[in-house]
């Protein structure tokens, strides 16, 4: 395949990946502002005796779930509404 091809989704038209080139990461920034968001408020409404004496080890894995799941659920979320873009966008491109 040559380099021309790599870049393209239907002949002669660029397709557009998410990445760091076209500046946008489908997992990354997005996902992380939502999860700092939303792990915040779970863990003060869930853990509010943190604010007063910190976090005690035994909170440390609830904690850490409050900001993992809103993270992967996030990336997760827009990784599949781009990919159906790009779907719905060759099947235009296609159908011209």
């Amino acid at each position: 395949m040559s380099a021309d091809h790599a870049n393209t989704a239907v002949a002669g038209t660029p397709e557009v990946r998410p990445g760091i080139r076209n500046g946008e990461c489908a997992f990354g920034l997005a996902a992380a502002k939502t999860c700092a968001v939303v792990g915040t408020a779970l863990t003060l409404i869930n853990h509010p005796e943190i604010v007063r004496t910190g976090l005690p080890l035994d909170l440390l894995g609830p904690t850490l779930l409050n900001y993992l799941v809103p993270f992967l659920v996030s990336g997760y979320s827009r990784s599949r509404l781009l990919r159906r873009l790009r779907t719905e966008e060759r099947g235009r491109i296609i159908r011209r």
